[in-house]
């Protein structure tokens, strides 16, 4: 009996010294160290990934910047488009709208045309004025 519990108590014994030596082993040593080798780079490449998502978005935020501004130089500008001088300016210029009482006179294009000619007549000559009367 006395072999029989002596035994499982080596067992107990050996087990904690062989898992010391297998920490000692030198291959376990070796993926050890290429495990944090390989932690290392991934933190790192991680940590460029980083950075270049910081630059990005920083880029946006300016171009986000920028195009609220024009933004709200466009807002002006058609805030100062619809003040009352330029919508009457509009309402008699392009729609030909009047005001009480007001007459509006429209030239004709043809008077502008004829105009035209007599400059270049002017320009041809008597001679050419009396063969064009007779002609």
């Amino acid at each position: 009996m006395t072999s029989r519990t002596r035994q499982p108590n080596k067992a107990k014994a050996s087990a904690p010294a062989s898992a010391l030596q297998l920490l000692n082993h030198p291959l376990v040593l070796v993926v050890a160290t290429l495990l944090c080798l390989l932690a290392i780079f991934s933190l790192q490449k991680s940590k460029h990934s980083a950075t270049v998502s910081k630059e990005s978005i920083e880029q946006l935020e300016q171009n986000v910047d920028q195009l609220e501004l024009a933004k709200e130089l466009q807002a002006a500008a058609l805030a100062s488009g619809e003040s009352a001088l330029a919508i009457e300016k509009i309402k008699r210029n392009e729609l030909l709208q009047q005001k009480e009482g007001e007459i509006i006179l429209q030239v004709p294009e043809r008077e502008l045309v004829s105009a035209d000619r007599g400059a270049s007549e002017k320009k041809n000559g008597p001679l050419e004025e009396w063969k064009s009367l007779f002609f």
